[in-house]
């Protein structure tokens, strides 16, 4: 039972959890969690918007210019990537699925991820759509992506690469990465390490630039 102070319950800080989203702040501190007051609302209610508005191809009539303009981009980056040119020189539309779901390897939550495209050539595609105002770690870096892409393998067996796309429609920048196999097990190994400190978190905090988002904070 939480202490009661003045008939009010203290703050119960969970335990670390893994999830794909934040696996970058885990591996700079294994104590980080999901902040508990949630903040910013209305910057991730655009971005849920945004996410819609891509999936069902439809914008919206309320969508600001801005919106507008935003998911017009990502439709332009989603068609251009569905479209795969095959060693004969024909060209096909590759099976698209859009928050897809999957198990990810040492990771308590299942991944979503805003768009998969398998091609019959046995390569595949992963994008995300960004629409915050901020870059993350290239996807040749980026965890939450590369654990993604370990996912999509496991289920995949036959896959021999699969391209990563980070889609920033705010400021209108595509980074790619082309994930191996030799990167598979590379992240395979990582994910195992950070899953291992986080169950073996002792209480030691490692300050970082994350802290802020962090509900120890």
């Amino acid at each position: 039972m939480p202490t009661i102070i003045n008939s009010v319950p203290a703050l119960v800080v969970p335990e670390p959890t893994l999830a794909a989203s934040r696996l970058e702040s885990m591996n700079a501190c294994p104590g980080f969690i999901k902040d508990i007051f949630e903040r910013n609302m209305d910057a991730a209610d655009d971005g849920k918007a945004i996410h819609k508005a891509i999936e069902d191809g439809i914008i919206p009539e309320d969508f600001s210019s801005d919106q507008r303009e935003m998911v017009e981009w990502c439709h332009d980056v989603l068609t251009d990537a569905a479209n795969c040119v095959f060693s004969s020189g024909s060209q096909a539309l590759g099976d698209v699925h859009h928050e897809y779901e999957l198990a990810i390897p040492f990771i308590v939550k299942p991944g979503y991820i805003d768009v998969l495209i398998l091609f019959d050539d046995n390569t595949a595609t992963i994008i995300d759509w960004k629409t915050g105002r901020n870059k993350q770690a290239h996807p040749s870096e980026n965890l939450q992506f590369r654990a993604y892409a370990c996912g999509v393998w496991m289920q995949n067996p036959a896959l021999k690469s699969i391209e990563i796309i980070a889609a920033y429609p705010r400021m209108k920048i595509v980074e790619r990465a082309t994930f191996l196999y030799p990167d598979f097990t590379a992240t395979m190994e990582k994910l195992a390490e950070i899953s291992w400190l986080a169950k073996n978190y002792s209480g030691k905090l490692t300050p970082n630039e994350d802290c802020g988002f962090c509900g120890r904070a």
